[in-house]
């Protein structure tokens, strides 16, 4: 799980810097919390699945790129 989470924060924060998107703007348009976002970012938090599918539906990708699968 330590992989996912590693790989998971590393895609999470590089879509969101692509995108020039912040912490806010990101819980508005999702409807996660900001503290989530931010957890899973720091790698000090862990996602879980439904939250990986909502992220990866919102940036348009597959779940296995944001998992760190998928290159």
């Amino acid at each position: 799980m330590v992989h996912l989470n590693s790989c998971f924060a590393d895609r999470l924060s590089e879509l969101r810097r692509e995108r020039s998107l912040t912490l806010i703007q990101m819980e508005k348009e999702t409807g996660i919390s900001k503290a989530s976002i931010n957890g899973w970012e720091n790698k000090t938090r862990i996602p879980r699945h439904d939250f990986v599918i909502k992220l990866a539906q919102y940036f348009g990708v597959s779940i296995d790129y944001m998992s760190g699968a998928e290159q």
